[in-house]
C-alpha cells in the first residue's frame, strides 16, 4: 500500500513566532514528547509515575527559556480537521481503524488538562473543526556575540525582565516545593557538560536549536522539518552554523537534513544505586552550504570534527560532579 503525502496538511501548516499564551500548549508537546527521550531518565526518573507534575516542570522551563533574550520559540499548527485528516490517513497505513476516534481522544484530553490548569471550564474547550492545532515547536537560542544575539537582545524589554524574575522565582518554588519527579543533581552534572557541547567553534557562536519537538501523534507528517527548514533558513541568513543536542532515535533524521555528527556525551552509571543505563547523546552540527568547512572538518575516527575541538577520542565521558543543587539555567 502506498504511505499518503500529507500534503495538505503542510500547505494548511502556520509556523510563527510564539507567545507566552502558548506556553501551555508547548509544555503538553513537550511532556507528552519527552516521556521517551533517554536522557530524562537521567534526572526526570519519576516522570511517569507523576505526569501532571511533569508536565507542570516543563511549562515552567519552557517559560523561563521564553524569557530569556537569547532564545526565541516558534511554533506549528494547522486546522484541527485538517490534522485529524492527517493522522487518520497515517495510521490507515498500518492499518488502526480507530485513528479519528484516537486523535480526538488525545486532543479532548490536552484540552480537558490545559482547561483544568488554566481555571477554565470543560465547555470553553470544545473542538472546532477550524481551530488551530498545535502539532510542534523549536526553541532556538543565539548563543555567543553575533548579530543576531544582539538584536534579539536588544528587543528585550522591561516586562520581559519582569517576566523573567518571576519565571525564576516559580523555578524556585517548583524545585524546592513541588519537586517529586527531578533528580537536580544528575541534571546539574548533564547541564555542566551539555553547556560545552560547542567548544572549538570561535566564540561558540552559533544558532542553538535548544528543543525542536513534535507531538508523538503528529510525527511523520513533515511538521519537524518543516520547522527545521526554518532554523537552517535562519542559520543561512545570519551567516552561522547551526547545533544541537539529538536523541537517538532522532539523529538519523538530522543526518538526512545535513548535520554532521560531531562527538557524543557519554554519559555513564555514576550512582550505581539508582540503575541508570549508560547514555549516548550526539552533539550534531550543520553548516550552511556556501560555508561549508569554516567549522567542521573530517576526522578519521568519527568522520567529522569541529575545528579547534579536543582531538582525544570521538566521545566525552561524563564525569559524576559534586552539585550543591542550586538553581542553575535549565
Amino acid at each position: 500500500m502506498t504511505t499518503p503525502q500529507p500534503s495538505t496538511l503542510l500547505r494548511s501548516l502556520h509556523i510563527r513566532p510564539a507567545t507566552r499564551a502558548d506556553l501551555p500548549d508547548i509544555a503538553r508537546l513537550h511532556a507528552d514528547a519527552f516521556n521517551t527521550f533517554e536522557i530524562y531518565d537521567w534526572f526526570m526518573p519519576r516522570r511517569h509515575a507523576y505526569p501532571e507534575q511533569f508536565y507542570r516542570y516543563c511549562l515552567m522551563r519552557d517559560r523561563l527559556l521564553f524569557d530569556s533574550p537569547d532564545n526565541r520559540f516558534l511554533i506549528a499548527e494547522a486546522p484541527r480537521h485538517e490534522v485529524e485528516r492527517a493522522v487518520r490517513a497515517k495510521k490507515g497505513v498500518i492499518g488502526n481503524s480507530d485513528a479519528v476516534t484516537g486523535t480526538e481522544a488525545v486532543h479532548a484530553t490536552a484540552d480537558r488538562r490545559r482547561a483544568k490548569l488554566e481555571g477554565k471550564a470543560d465547555h470553553m474547550t470544545t473542538p472546532k473543526a477550524d481551530e488551530m492545532v498545535p502539532l510542534a515547536f523549536s526553541c532556538l537560542e543565539a548563543m555567543g556575540d553575533s548579530a543576531l544575539s544582539r538584536r534579539w537582545k536588544a528587543d528585550y524589554s522591561w516586562d520581559s525582565w519582569f517576566d523573567r524574575i518571576a519565571s525564576q522565582v516559580e523555578r524556585g518554588y517548583v524545585r524546592y516545593f513541588l519537586n517529586r519527579v527531578a533528580d537536580y543533581a544528575a541534571f546539574d552534572m548533564l547541564r555542566s557538560q551539555f553547556r560545552a557541547s560547542f567548544t572549538g567553534i570561535p566564540g561558540e557562536v552559533l544558532l542553538h536549536i535548544q528543543f525542536l519537538i513534535t507531538g508523538p501523534e503528529y510525527q511523520g507528517l513533515g511538521v519537524g522539518k518543516a520547522l527545521l527548514r526554518e532554523a537552517l533558513d535562519m542559520g543561512r541568513r545570519e551567516g552561522l552554523c547551526v547545533g544541537l543536542e539529538s536523541s537517538n532515535a532522532g539523529k538519523e533524521f538530522y543526518k538526512r537534513n545535513g548535520f554532521k555528527i560531531t562527538h557524543e556525551h557519554v554519559i555513564e552509571e555514576w550512582d550505581a544505586g539508582k540503575n541508570r543505563p549508560t547514555t549516548r547523546t550526539p552533539v550534531m552540527v550543520w553548516e550552511p552550504e556556501d560555508r561549508r568547512g569554516q567549522w567542521l572538518e573530517e576526522d578519521g575516527m568519527s568522520g567529522w570534527r569541529i575545528k579547534g575541538a579536543s582531538k582525544e577520542g570521538s566521545s566525552e565521558a561524563v564525569a559524576p560532579l559534586e552539585s550543591e543543587a542550586g538553581l542553575g539555567e535549565t
